[in-house]
């Protein structure tokens, strides 16, 4: 998966998910929000043990200046 990779969700959250993405970045690109997107096929978030939440999700939330591993 890269940046390029197409929003292209078959199912209806997944489309729910690409819409509330598409609407983030609209109001970062607007100044309006500062967001960061997380595309992978791993699971994030609590209780989830990856080594992308272990180190790029914590970097983002302590409001890091770059999230690069």
């Amino acid at each position: 998966m890269t940046e390029a990779t197409p929003l292209a969700a078959m199912g209806r959250m997944g489309q729910v998910r690409a819409r509330v993405w598409q609407d983030a970045l609209a109001a970062h690109q607007a100044g309006r929000l500062r967001v960061a997107e997380v595309r992978a096929s791993d699971f994030v978030g609590p209780g989830a043990v990856s080594a992308l939440g272990g180190r790029i999700v914590r970097r983002i939330r302590q409001g890091s200046g770059s999230a690069r591993v």
